[in-house]
């Protein structure tokens, strides 16, 4: 299943990350979102593959909003010994949900920044299976140790 930091975004962090450019953040709960999508094919760091599903019920575009200060558990690293590659990770520490969901397939999920009214988005990622809601369904991501949204960095 695959999924990662958009492109653009990790450049971007990266060169924040030796003192280039100032290190983009989300500001509120009202520039974060998670966005469903209804793509069957794999994602890409490039290229927003998935299709949006279609408005419905309570989900408008451009997703589910979310407070990123909130939701998140604590990063961590797991990995090898002093030389050797790791992974960073985090996860959603509370639930992402969405009351009154339209009828549609969900294969990948999209996370988002509004901030100052430009579109980001940060990473993308396939789901581990595909979910089928019906009209009036809530779709919910889990949140938790670890939660159901993980973003992960492999370094």
């Amino acid at each position: 299943m695959p999924s990662g930091m958009d492109a653009t975004r990790s450049q971007a962090m990266l060169a924040a990350s030796v003192g280039r450019s100032a290190f983009p953040t989300f500001t509120d709960s009202t520039h974060a979102y998670l966005k469903l999508c209804t793509g069957t094919s794999a994602g890409s760091p490039s290229a927003n593959t998935g299709t949006e599903i279609t408005p419905g019920g309570s989900y408008t575009s451009p997703g589910i909003a979310f407070n990123p200060s909130t939701a998140w558990n604590a990063a961590s690293y797991s990995g090898g010994g002093t030389d050797a590659a790791g992974t960073a990770t985090i996860s959603n520490g509370t639930t992402i949900s969405q009351t009154n969901m339209p009828a549609a397939t969900v294969n990948q999920v999209e996370l988002w920044d509004n901030t100052g009214g430009t579109k980001l988005r940060w990473w993308w990622g396939d789901l581990s299976a595909a979910v089928t809601t019906n009209l009036g369904d809530t779709l919910s991501f889990a949140g938790g140790t670890p939660g159901n949204v993980v973003a992960s960095l492999n370094i």
